[in-house]
């Protein structure tokens, strides 16, 4: 699962941050939604505001893609 692991990551992330917004969810709760450690997930991403990046591009990606297919 940990090839998946990222895209659970961002996934989750992307739920939390639209639900409560970035500075409301810590890493350690992040880490516990995705069932690993919260300092584990600086395995995937350097820093908090780079997992906040990922999620914003692949947001932007999604929606890119959305508007080229509709």
């Amino acid at each position: 699962m940990v090839a998946g692991r990222r895209e659970q990551i961002l996934a989750t992330a992307a739920q939390m941050f639209a639900a409560r917004g970035f500075h409301a969810v810590s890493v350690d709760e992040l880490g516990d939604a995705v069932g690993v450690s919260g300092p584990a997930l600086y395995r995937h991403f350097a820093t908090p505001a780079d997992l906040q990046h990922a999620v914003q591009d692949e947001t932007l990606a999604r929606a890119a893609s959305a508007s080229r297919c509709g």
